[in-house]
């Protein structure tokens, strides 16, 4: 078990898993909303199969980790710079680290993929299922999941989290974060996903300025990928990982 103490004075907890033979490389893993880091355990089985020491933190306000606001990838971003930093501390700075996440964590590691200060040994970033952002989730699910008008709704929660968690759901946005971003991501998202929309992947594919690869997974929900192509799955991160982290 590992520990980050953040800047607001949380206390967050993480499972770190070295590889069978010892190695520079480490995968950091990022779960979705409302799970935590036990949900990721057949993904972080996936990267230490690969080869990689592997760390699954639990995101602020899920799991063990501290916290009453969940961060929906925003605040997370600036954890993940601190498990980066931390990584470095604990295997040396000739680490190389990839970045996964699904769904909110996938939209947490493509807003960390933008920060300006990412360590240069993060190589790569692999996102299942992100949003645009939490404006467009949020104005997405108020219309097609609930029935509710968008306008006033999304700009009054917009406004409450401004207030208690100092971010707007208009700034929390993965899409921008990509736009400054340079490492290599792997997209992947299914073309029947009715939680976060499809059309969102390719939105974010167009506005990434890194090296870039996109698998939409036919007749797939919402992180349903790896568990109706497991074999294909396996395969398309092995390959993207050999040609980037190398």
């Amino acid at each position: 078990m590992l520990h980050q103490t953040t800047k607001d004075h949380l206390k967050l907890d993480a499972w770190y898993v070295p590889a069978d033979k010892a190695t520079n490389k480490t995968a950091i893993l990022a779960h979705g909303w409302h799970n935590n880091k036990t949900t990721m355990a057949i993904y972080g089985q996936l990267f230490h199969e690969l080869g990689y020491n592997v760390l699954i933190p639990d995101n602020r306000a899920h799991g063990d980790s501290q916290g009453k606001l969940i961060g929906y990838g925003w605040l997370d971003r600036r954890d993940y710079i601190g498990w980066i930093n931390q990584i470095l501390q604990k295997n040396g700075q000739q680490s190389d680290i990839v970045l996964y996440g699904m769904s909110m964590g996938a939209a947490t590691v493509l807003s960390t993929s933008g920060e300006r200060d990412l360590p240069a040994q993060v190589k790569a970033v692999i996102a299942d299922s992100s949003y645009t952002s939490v404006w467009d989730e949020v104005k997405y699910e108020a219309n097609n999941m609930y029935h509710l008008p968008w306008f006033p709704l999304v700009n009054v929660v917009s406004g409450i989290s401004k207030v208690s968690a100092r971010y707007s759901y208009a700034e929390a946005s993965p899409i921008n974060q990509v736009r400054k971003n340079t490492r290599p991501v792997l997209f992947i998202h299914g073309d029947k996903d009715d939680f976060v929309p499809t059309k969102m992947v390719y939105r974010l594919y167009q506005a990434d300025n890194g090296p870039k690869s996109l698998w939409v997974t036919k007749g797939a929900k919402h992180v349903q990928s790896f568990h109706d192509y497991p074999v294909t799955y396996r395969e398309k991160i092995s390959q993207f990982l050999k040609q980037y982290d190398k």
